[in-house]
C-alpha cells in the first residue's frame, strides 16, 4: 500500500468535493489543482455566483498558460451583462478588465504590488485624502461593525472617482473609481489593522462596492483553496 502525503490527501478531498458537492456538503473550490486518476493534476479556474451560491462555469488552465489567460476565455463563454465581477489581485489585468466591460458587466479588481505604479498611486491618493479628512475631495464612505466569537471587527469602505491622474489609467477599460477597505479586528484587547485597495468600473456606489468585497471575502474564508472570481 502506497502512503499518501498530507498534500495528496487534501487534493483527494478537493477532488471528491468538486465531483460530489451535494454529498460532501462543501462548496466547489475555484482555481484549484485537483487530482485526476491520482496521476496528474488539473488546474481549473471557476466562476462562482455570490447570489445563487453555485458555480457558473469552469475553464481548464493549459500547462503552458496561467489563470490570466484562462479567466478571459471563461468570461467570454458566460452571459454576464449587468453583473459585478470581483477578482483577486492575480486577475487585476487590463485584458481581463476589457473583457468584462465588453461583456456588459462591471468589475471590482483587487490591487496589489503586481501593478507597480498604479498600486503606488492609489495608496498615495488615499493616504493624502485621509490626512486631510477628504476635505473638498469627492468620495463616498460606508462602515460596518460585527461582533462575535470574542472579537470586534470594523470595516471601513471608501471610493473616490478622480482617476484621470492615475499613471496608466487610460489602459483600463471602464475605470471610473478607486476603492479602499480598512479592516480593524480586535481580539482579546489586541488590534490588527489591514488595508486593501481596488480599481472599479463602478461610479458613486460605495454600498455595492462594500457588498462585493464582503461576499468575496466570505467565500474565500469558506473555500481557502481558490483564486477568487465572483459574480454578484
Amino acid at each position: 500500500m502506497v502512503k499518501r502525503s498530507g498534500v495528496q490527501k487534501k487534493l483527494g478531498l478537493v477532488q471528491r468535493t468538486l465531483r460530489f458537492p451535494q454529498r460532501v456538503g462543501l462548496r466547489p473550490a475555484e482555481g484549484v489543482c485537483i487530482r485526476k486518476f491520482f496521476e496528474s493534476l488539473i488546474h481549473m479556474v471557476s466562476v462562482w455566483s455570490a447570489s445563487q451560491h453555485l458555480v457558473l462555469g469552469q475553464q481548464k488552465v493549459s500547462e503552458k498558460s496561467t489563470e490570466i489567460t484562462a479567466i478571459p476565455a471563461l468570461l467570454k463563454l458566460l452571459s454576464v451583462k449587468g453583473c459585478l465581477v470581483s477578482i483577486d489581485a492575480m486577475g487585476c489585468q487590463t485584458e481581463i478588465a476589457k473583457v468584462i466591460i465588453e461583456q456588459g458587466a462591471d468589475y471590482v479588481l483587487a490591487l496589489k504590488g503586481n501593478q507597480g505604479d498604479l498600486h503606488t498611486d492609489v495608496v498615495q491618493l488615499f493616504t493624502a485624502a485621509r490626512k486631510q479628512n477628504f476635505k473638498n475631495i469627492e468620495h463616498q464612505f460606508h462602515s460596518t461593525v460585527s461582533k462575535g466569537h470574542g472579537r470586534i471587527e470594523t470595516r471601513s469602505y471608501w471610493i473616490m472617482g478622480d482617476t484621470e491622474y492615475l499613471l496608466g489609467a487610460q489602459k483600463w477599460s471602464g475605470l471610473k473609481s478607486i476603492g479602499m477597505v480598512e479592516s480593524q479586528r480586535e481580539v482579546n484587547g489586541k488590534i490588527r489593522i489591514e488595508q486593501r485597495y481596488y480599481i472599479l468600473s463602478l461610479e458613486n456606489n460605495v454600498h455595492r462596492f462594500a457588498a462585493a468585497v464582503r461576499s468575496h471575502a466570505l467565500y474565500r474564508e469558506s473555500t481557502p483553496l481558490d483564486f477568487g472570481c465572483r459574480f454578484c
